[in-house]
This record gives C-alpha cells, sequence and structure tokens, in this order.
C-alpha cells in the first residue's frame, strides 16, 4: 500500500496568511486556486478549506448597485476580488460553474467550484522566484519553452508577463510557470483600497502600483491588490488576462 498519501484533495488544511480573519463560508484563494472556509480562521491559523462541491456565494444584485448579474445554469462565475462577490465579469478569476439559475435580485448563486490553474513547464533562462513575472524568450533544443523575468523598460518592450512562477526554479532547471498566483507578505500600504490594479515593474519579476509614465515603457496590469497593509499585504497576479500597451513616446 502506498505511504506517501497525506490528506484528500476536495478538503485541504491551509494557512491564513491574509493578515486578517476570514469567515466561515468565505471564499479564499490557495495560489491561483479557489476554495471555501470550512471554518472561521484568524490571520496565521489554520483550517480546513473545501476545493470542490457547490457553494452559496454572495453575488452582485440589484441592492449593490442596481442591475444585479443573472446567471443561468451553466453559466461561467468569476469572483469580482475587490467587492469580494460572484460577477460575470471574464477579466476577474474564474471561481466556477453556476448549478441553478439566479436572478439578478438573488444575493447568491450556487457554484459547482471549478476554477482552473494553467501551469506550464519551462526552462528558466536565469534564476526565478516563486511570484516573480515570466515572459517566454524561447526554447531549447529539446522542446521547452525558455522564461525569463519579465521587465516594463523601454529597452525590451517585448518582455511583457504572460505567467508567474508558482515555485523557485534555478537558472536552466525545469519549473512550472502559472495564470495566478497569491503573493502575501506585501507592502500595499500606499494602494487607495482593495482592488486595484498592480503593473509590470521595471524591476525585472516584480509589480508596482503605480503604472508608468516614461515614454517608451510599458504598462500592464498583472494583477489586483488584495489585502492593503504595509506589511502583511496581498496581491493577486495574474498576468495573462490583461493587455500590454507601450507609453506614448510623441511629444507636442
Amino acid at each position: 500500500m502506498a505511504t506517501n498519501f497525506t490528506q484528500q484533495g476536495h478538503v485541504i488544511q491551509w494557512k491564513n496568511e491574509t493578515g486578517g480573519t476570514l469567515a466561515s463560508g468565505a471564499l479564499a484563494w490557495i495560489g491561483g486556486i479557489p476554495g471555501v472556509l470550512i471554518q472561521t480562521l484568524v490571520d496565521d491559523a489554520t483550517g480546513s478549506v473545501a476545493l470542490s462541491g457547490v457553494w452559496a456565494l454572495a453575488k452582485h444584485n440589484n441592492s449593490t448597485p442596481a442591475n444585479g448579474t443573472a446567471f443561468a445554469a451553466g453559466d461561467p462565475v468569476f469572483w469580482d476580488i475587490a467587492n469580494s462577490r460572484a460577477c460575470a465579469t471574464a477579466v476577474f478569476p474564474l471561481v466556477g460553474y453556476c448549478t441553478e439559475a439566479a436572478a439578478g435580485d438573488d444575493t447568491t448563486v450556487n457554484v459547482l467550484l471549478a476554477g482552473k490553474r494553467v501551469l506550464l513547464p519551462v526552462i528558466a533562462a536565469e534564476t526565478i522566484d516563486a511570484g516573480e513575472l515570466v515572459y517566454i524568450s524561447g526554447y531549447d533544443a529539446k522542446g521547452y519553452l525558455k522564461a525569463s523575468l519579465a521587465d516594463a523598460d523601454a529597452s525590451a518592450p517585448a518582455n511583457a508577463a504572460v505567467a508567474v512562477a508558482i515555485a523557485d526554479i534555478a537558472n536552466t532547471a525545469i519549473g512550472h510557470v502559472g495564470d495566478a498566483y497569491l503573493l502575501t507578505g506585501q507592502n500595499t500600504d500606499s494602494a487607495s483600497a482593495i482592488g486595484d490594479p498592480v503593473y509590470l515593474s521595471d524591476t525585472a519579476g516584480g509589480w508596482t502600483l503605480d503604472a508608468h509614465t516614461t515614454g517608451g515603457d510599458t504598462v500592464q496590469q498583472v494583477g489586483v491588490v488584495t489585502v492593503k497593509n504595509d506589511t502583511t499585504g496581498a496581491v493577486l497576479l495574474c498576468p495573462g488576462l490583461f493587455k500590454a500597451t507601450t507609453v506614448n513616446t510623441i511629444t507636442g
């Protein structure tokens, strides 16, 4: 009999490092995977999170504000991070699929958790740390794509982020990059509010709260602020959802 089994996959043990208390029934992001808390967790506590099943989640309704979102069975459901509610706007991360029609004025929608995390095997063209933003810079003789650190600097306008490293990858080693990553322990205190955009930085692999204004630099939203704090802030990185543009260099 196999001896390396650790826990059932539909419910896992997860440590809350968001900087605040999360209520039982709240949606949590495990990296880029959505789950529902089975118990209330204070910051730094560990408890049970369900990664599967059908759950009634708060949704955009007629009172928050008018013209609430209606769902039909089978519709994809996305998560409005700024307002902590289900919505139909595909720019937000996928939570799952509606299992029962919900009208615009309904306050909840039944959702089958099915948010997927796309992983891509790559060879690192340089040392890459977990949570750093990358672009595809080539491929090797075996056909593996090469990943390098993304950069907003005008000297490399093609280096917009397409993915984020989900674990450390040593230079020339094979690892995985993904479409989403929850970066914790960040200084997000200068954000105006939860839900503020974060942008690709001109520091390789990094993010910034301020969009670039230097001519030729790349402006690319790569995620949003999910916790506002100077030491325990958090950012959900999902670079593939956003288009990169270049700051206009034309002057009057």
